[in-house]
């Protein structure tokens, strides 16, 4: 818990709602990305960079792979997933959370509520892609703008893998956590240490 002025300052980069209780929950830090977010002209060199030294690899695809398997081994990861789910077990009135995007911290930790509450697996994955409807045009735009220091035929499929989602990576999470754990139940147990009492009490919470 934090003063006012505290919290006005760890999260000067959001909108600032008093009364509002803010908890810095990070799973993963956008420097284990390569990318900054400091301000508009760092962040565009940073994002210039960071698609030009995947463009040069031809790695998009398996770096972002990659850093999804990092969700469900590294154990700084898994711990903030665990106290994110156990932060959603409060009786608050209202809980909204984020990261920089919304596509791959805050996708992966709603993937892994929805399946504590056993929503079915079509579900899940529909809302995970639907980040990609969502981004489209704004996507579209960013890649228009980065043509202008980026002259490569692998700019869109790059960027897309950096910066959209991609059902691949979900899928390497799935298939990870079945050849390690046999089921998400034994991973959630395991894992992220959520017993079969917290799930009852987040169910009756969540689901009508």
């Amino acid at each position: 818990s934090f003063s006012e002025a505290q919290t006005a300052e760890l999260f000067k980069k959001d909108t600032y709602i008093k009364g509002v209780k803010y908890i810095s929950n990070p799973i993963l830090n956008e420097a284990h990305m390569g990318i900054t977010r400091e301000n508009d002209q760092i962040k565009r060199d940073s994002t210039v960079d960071f698609v030009t030294k995947h463009i040069n690899n031809d790695d998009g695809y398996e770096f972002m792979r990659d850093l999804y398997l990092n969700f469900v081994k590294d154990s700084f990861c898994l711990a903030h997933f665990s106290s994110f789910i156990k932060e959603l077990e409060k009786e608050e009135d209202l809980i909204l959370f984020h990261c920089s995007v919304g596509k791959d911290r805050v996708g992966i930790s709603t993937y892994f509520f929805l399946s504590i509450l056993d929503i079915c697996e079509e579900e899940k994955e529909a809302d995970f892609l639907i980040t990609n409807k969502i981004l489209e045009k704004d996507t579209l735009k960013i890649i228009e703008s980065l043509r202008k220091d980026i002259d490569s035929p692998l700019l869109d499929k790059t960027y897309k893998e950096l910066f959209l989602v991609n059902e691949g990576y979900l899928n390497a999470i799935k298939e990870y956590i079945s050849n390690t754990y046999d089921s998400f139940d034994n991973f959630r147990k395991e894992v992220l240490h959520i017993t079969d009492e917290e799930v009852k009490k987040l169910k009756d919470m969540y689901l009508e």
